[in-house]
C-alpha cells in the first residue's frame, strides 16, 4: 500500500515513530545522570554510583572509537578509465575531514554510539566563509534577502538519539519508508527566511499559524521523557517553533529531475501547532515538497553497535548490561551503608564512670593505672558492618559483571598480579576480539557517511576547495584543487564503481610502542627485499610488497621502493660482470675453477634473460604513473583556464 502523502497522515506517523523512540529511550536518562553523578549537577534524579560501569565503558572505548581524523584510501573497479577520479577522491576526503573537522563531530557520534546508536545527517551546503547566507541582508525597501554562493561544501550534522524519525513499523533501519529527523529555530527568523527565500516554496501562512514555544525541544531534552528534569528551571522564551524533515524514498515528485540528475525521494517539512483551517493541534506543510539531491540511500545515517533480528533500533553494549550495573549498584549501595554502620566501642561498669572516662583520654601505647582493675568489668565489642554474605554477593556480582562486560581490570589498565601471564593473554585476545567488532560497527558507519560526503564531491560541480601541501607533493603539482562534478561525462566510470574503506589505525589511538615496532619492521623489510630484487628480477615485487603491506597494514609499503630502478640496476650489475676476466680462460686452470665457471655461467644466463622483462606486469611505480596520467586527464577536461584541478 502507497503512503498516503498528506499533513495528517505524515503527522501521524510522525507520532507513532516518537512512540517507538522513546520507548527505546527510556533508560538513557537515568543512564547519563548515573555517569556523571550528583557533583556534576544537582539535576533531579542523579545518584551516586560507587560501581560507575558507564564512565568506566566510556573511558574504555570512546578513545578506541575515534582520536583523530580517519585517512581514507578510496579505490576503483575501473581503474583504466578511473584511477586517475578515486585519486582526487582520497585526496578531496582527506582534506575535507581536516578542515571540516570530521573527528569532532565523530567524538559526538560516539557517545552516542555507546549509550544507544549514533544517527547523522549528510548534506551540501554553501561553504563556510565564501557566502553571505550567514546573516540576513536587507534591501533598501527594508525587506530582508539571503545572498547568495555557488560555492558548495558537504556538512555532517549530528541528531541526537530523542530528535530521530523512524519508520516504527519497519524491522530495520535500511527498510524504513520514512526517516527523519526534529528541529527547532526562532519562530522570527523562520518567518525573515520565507519572505527572503520565496523560492524555497515556504508557506507563510502555515508558518504564521505555528505554536512556539509550545513543547519545544530545549524543554523537552530532544523529546525523550527519559532524559530527566535536567534542564535549567527558568529558560527564556525565546519563542521557537518544532519542525520535522522527512525523507521518503518512494516518493517522486512529477517536477523531479530523476535519478539520472542526482535526485532521489522526497523531502518535506511538517509543523505541529497550526492546520489549514488555522486549528491548532493538526499538521501542515511548511515548505512544499522538494525533490532530494543526494545518495540514492538518503541523507541519514543511523548505526549501532549490534542489530538485533527484525528489530528496527540497535543494541547498544550499555544497554544490554543495564539490570546487572543497576543490580550491582543495589548491592554496592547496601554494602556501603552497613559498612558505614561499623562500630567497635568499648562497654564498662557505670557505676565506675571515673575509671571510664580515664580509659578514654589514655594516649596510644600508654600505661593506665586502675585501683583494683578487674578485667570482667570491660569488653570490647563490635557492631553493625558488613557481613561475610554481603561481601561474596557483592564480589560474585561484580564478576559477573566484568565477564560479561568484558571489561576487566586487565582491560581497564589494572593489572593485579593475581592471573598468569597465559590467563591474561587468553583474556585479552578474547576482549579484543569482543570490542574489535563493536570498533568495526562503528569504522563502517563512519565509512557510510563518508561515502555520502564522496557522492557529493563526485556528482556536485559547485563543491571546489585547495588540496594543499601533501596533495601538491603526491601530485606534483604547485596548487593543486578538487573540482567536484564528473569532469569527463564520456567516461563509463560510475561512482558505484569506487569503493572507500579508512586506513588501519587512522580513527583511533594507537600504542605508541606497537606503531614503532611496526615501523622498524616495515623498514627492516623494505631493506632485506629491496637488496634481493636485483638478484631475483623475475619475481613480481610490486606484488610482494602490496600483499606485505596489507598483513602490516601499511598502504604505502609499495611506494617505498622503485622496482624498475631495482631491476635495471641488477642487469647493469650482470652486464658489468661479462665484461670481467673468466678464471678458466686466464689460470688455464681445471678443478675447483671449473666449478667456478660454472657458477659465472648460470650467471650470466640470468643476464641473458634480462631485456625479455620488459613484457613483466609493471610494478606499483607505473600505477603511480597511472595516477599522474589520469590526474592530467582530468585537468584537461577542466578547461585551460583551470589549471591544477583534480
Amino acid at each position: 500500500m502507497a503512503l498516503e502523502i498528506t499533513p495528517g497522515k505524515l503527522l501521524e506517523e510522525v507520532e507513532s515513530a516518537q512512540d517507538w523512540r522513546d520507548k527505546h529511550l527510556t533508560a538513557l536518562g537515568e543512564m547519563i545522570r548515573a555517569t556523571h553523578g550528583p557533583h556534576y549537577s544537582r539535576s533531579e534524579g542523579s545518584v551516586f554510583a560507587s560501581e560507575n560501569n558507564w564512565y568506566a565503558y566510556l573511558n574504555l572505548m570512546v578513545p578506541r572509537l575515534v582520536y583523530d581524523n580517519p585517512r581514507f584510501r578510496v579505490r576503483t573497479r575501473r581503474p583504466g578509465v578511473q584511477l586517475g577520479v578515486a585519486d582526487a577522491i582520497r585526496h578531496g576526503l582527506n582534506r575535507w575531514a581536516r578542515d571540516f573537522g570530521l573527528a569532532t563531530t565523530l567524538e559526538r557520534l560516539a557517545y552516542d554510539f555507546c549509550y544507544v546508536w549514533f544517527a547523522c545527517y549528510v548534506t551540501s551546503e554553501p561553504q563556510p566563509g565564501k557566502l553571505a547566507d550567514q546573516a540576513y541582508l536587507f534591501d533598501k525597501a527594508g525587506i530582508p534577502e539571503f545572498g547568495d554562493s555557488s560555492v558548495m561544501w558537504p556538512s555532517v550534522y549530528r541528531i541526537p538519539p530523542g530528535q530521530l524519525l523512524l519508520d516504527a513499523q519497519a524491522r530495520h533501519p535500511r527498510e524504513a519508508r520514512i526517516i527523519g529527523h526534529e528541529w527547532e529555530c526562532d519562530h522570527e527568523d523562520l518567518i525573515l527566511r520565507a519572505r527572503a527565500k520565496p523560492d524555497e516554496g515556504w508557506n507563510m501562512k502555515e508558518i504564521k499559524n505555528l505554536s512556539p514555544g509550545e513543547d519545544s525541544l530545549t524543554d523537552q531534552r530532544f523529546g525523550a521523557e527519559a532524559y530527566g528534569s535536567d534542564q535549567q528551571p527558568h529558560n527564556p522564551d525565546r519563542e521557537r517553533v518544532k519542525l520535522k524533515d522527512l525523507w521518503i524514498a518512494e516518493l517522486e515528485l512529477p517536477d523531479s529531475p530523476g535519478a539520472e540528475e542526482g535526485y532521489h525521494g522526497t523531502i518535506v517539512t511538517i509543523g505541529h501547532g497550526g492546520g489549514n483551517d488555522g486549528e491548532t493541534g493538526k499538521g501542515a506543510f511548511v515548505r512544499k515538497p522538494r525533490p532530494f539531491y543526494g545518495p540514492p540511500s538518503g541523507p541519514y545515517i543511523i548505526q549501532g553497535a549490534y542489530q538485533l533480528p527484525d528489530k528496527l533500533y540497535p543494541l547498544s553494549p550499555l544497554v544490554a548490561i543495564e539490570g546487572q550495573t543497576r543490580e550491582l549498584n543495589r548491592h554496592a549501595r547496601a554494602w556501603s551503608r552497613s559498612a558505614e554502620h561499623h562500630k567497635r566501642v568499648i562497654l564498662y561498669d557505670e557505676r565506675d564512670t571515673k575509671t571510664a572516662m580515664k580509659i578514654k583520654k589514655a594516649k596510644h601505647d600508654f600505661f593506665v593505672g586502675i585501683p583494683g582493675f578487674e578485667k570482667q568489668k570491660y569488653a570490647e565489642a563490635v557492631i553493625g558492618g558488613a557481613t561475610r554474605e554481603q561481601t561474596e554477593a557483592y564480589a560474585f556480582l561484580h564478576d559477573r559483571l566484568q565477564r560479561v562486560s568484558g571489561m576487566d581490570d586487565a582491560q581497564q589498565g589494572n593489572v593485579t598480579g593475581k592471573g598468569t601471564a597465559t590467563e591474561h593473554s587468553i583474556v585479552d585476545e578474547a576482549t579484543s576480539t569482543r570490542s574489535a567488532f563493536v570498533k568495526q560497527r562503528f569504522t563502517g558507519g563512519v565509512v557510510e557517511i563518508c561515502k555520502k560526503v564522496a557522492w557529493y564531491m563526485f556528482h556536485d560541480d559547485r563543491i571546489v576547495f585547495p588540496l594543499g601541501e601533501e596533495a601538491a607533493d603526491d601530485l606534483n603539482m604547485e596548487d593543486p584543487l578538487f573540482v567536484g562534478g564528473n569532469q569527463d561525462p564520456e567516461s563509463e566510470g560510475t561512482f558505484e564503481d569506487l569503493e572507500l574503506e579508512i586506513e588501519p589505525y587512522s580513527l583511533e589511538r594507537t600504542n605508541q610502542g606497537e606503531h614503532l615496532r611496526r615501523s622498524i619492521e616495515v623498514v627492516d623489510r623494505v631493506v632485506a627485499y629491496g637488496q634481493a630484487m636485483p638478484m631475483m628480477p623475475w619475481i613480481d615485487w610490486g606484488l610482494v610488497f602490496d600483499f606485505l603491506g596489507d598483513a602490516l597494514n601499511e598502504t604505502r609499503m609499495s611506494d617505498m621502493v622503485d622496482v624498475e630502478a631495482a631491476i635495471a640496476q641488477g642487469a647493469a650489475m650482470q652486464t658489468d660482470a661479462k665484461d670481467q676476466p673468466r678464471l678458466w680462460k686466464d689460470s688455464g686452470s681445471t678443478g675447483d675453477a671449473g666449478g667456478a665457471s660454472s657458477s659465472v655461467k648460470a650467471q650470466s644466463g640470468i643476464g641473458a634473460q634480462l631485456p625479455g622483462l620488459g613484457t613483466t606486469p609493471s610494478a606499483p611505480t607505473s600505477g603511480f604513473e597511472g595516477n599522474q596520467s589520469g590526474a592530467g586527464a582530468a585537468q584537461r577536461t577542466t578547461g585551460a583556464g583551470a589549471p591544477g584541478r583534480l
